[in-house]
């Protein structure tokens, strides 16, 4: 299949947007470290909580795909080159799982528990 080769369109795709989710996820919890410290808003500070979620969701996604695609690719072709491409891949869900958590666990914490 073209689009599963190493320089298919699909391993572009995943790599490319697993850079891009980690990238904006550290851009937000950057801008609520910068908030958080000049004492923004608290509608602004739940608006990056919340980005920083979903960015970190969609970051876990991207990171699993990219995790099934290259050990697609390190069973098929037995290369040991694609091992550390997977490191990199259960290094960022786990970054994106630890954000995801810390960004949920603040907005409960700044809401409270609703009873």
């Amino acid at each position: 299949m073209i689009l599963l080769k190493r320089g298919g369109l699909i391993p572009l795709f995943i790599r490319r947007g697993a850079v891009f989710f980690f990238i904006m996820d550290c851009f937000t919890l950057f801008l609520y470290g910068l908030g958080a410290r000049q004492r923004f808003m608290d509608a602004t500070q739940s608006m990056l909580l919340g980005l920083a979620s979903g960015f970190s969701l969609s970051l876990i996604l991207m990171a699993i795909c990219g995790v099934s695609i290259t050990l697609r690719r390190l069973f098929r072709r037995e290369q040991r080159r694609f091992v550390l491409e997977l490191g990199l891949y259960a290094l960022l869900s786990v970054f994106g799982v630890l954000t995801a958590l810390f960004a949920g666990f603040i907005l409960v914490f700044s809401r409270g528990n609703g009873g």
